[in-house]
């Protein structure tokens, strides 16, 4: 059966994904029998026997049967996981990000799913040089302090520390571009078509409850 993946197309990375995928679908009829994962900016209609994925920001698309989140698609937070395993985990976390687009919900997601559910939230919003700025303060699971912050505009980019008694481990997305300038080349901000279809979530009751509860966690001042 056929994928179907609605995504930002200039993120994907497709010389370095594995799976057979085409990028930039036509509304040319998909063969209900490919092993193909077809990957557009826009889902048009073609048929019911396909798997249709997308992102967090449009997960109620009527016939999505799977969503993923932006965080979770990175390679260095594959290597965030690979690093924290299943140890006892303790410490603070702090995460930034900047770019167009709030994720915070998606973000607080899948850090819950690495750090613990989350809890004790207090969010401030304050506008700096005609940028919001969101700060959220919260607790993952019984030992984890959280710092996560999203301010608006500006190039994409993503900060990441975990500081614990036994490592610390960080990540700038900025001190990760090989070439300049930085405005030029998104290549620790890209993805795979691989990391999209492997990472995906099935949309259940159960998650859409889970992602309510964080937006409920935030006071509905973000999504």
């Amino acid at each position: 059966m056929p994928k179907f993946v609605i995504a930002n197309i200039d993120k994907v990375n497709s010389a370095q994904t594995f799976q057979p995928h085409r990028i930039g679908v036509d509304e040319t009829p998909i063969d209900p029998n490919a092993e193909l994962t077809y990957v557009a900016q826009v889902f048009f209609s073609a048929g019911d026997e396909l798997d249709l994925y997308v992102p967090a920001e449009i997960l109620n698309e009527a016939r999505a049967k799977y969503v993923y989140f932006d965080l979770a698609l990175y390679p260095f937070f594959a290597g965030v996981k690979n690093a924290v395993g299943d140890q006892e985990k303790s410490g603070v976390v702090r995460f930034r990000r900047t770019g167009l687009e709030s994720k915070l919900v998606g973000d607080i997601y899948v850090l819950s799913k690495l750090f613990g559910k989350p809890s004790q939230t207090h969010v401030k919003i304050r506008e700096i040089e005609r940028k919001a700025h969101i700060i959220v303060l919260l607790k993952f699971g019984q030992s984890i302090m959280a710092h996560i912050e999203f301010t608006t505009g500006g190039n994409e980019r993503l900060e990441f520390e975990y500081s614990s008694p036994q490592q610390i481990i960080e990540f700038d997305s900025d001190e990760m571009r090989p070439v300049l300038p930085t405005t030029k080349t998104k290549l620790p901000l890209m993805y795979t078509v691989d990391a999209i279809t492997e990472t995906a979530v099935e949309i259940t009751d159960e998650l859409k409850q889970e992602l309510q509860a964080i937006e409920q966690l935030l006071g509905g001042v973000v999504i």
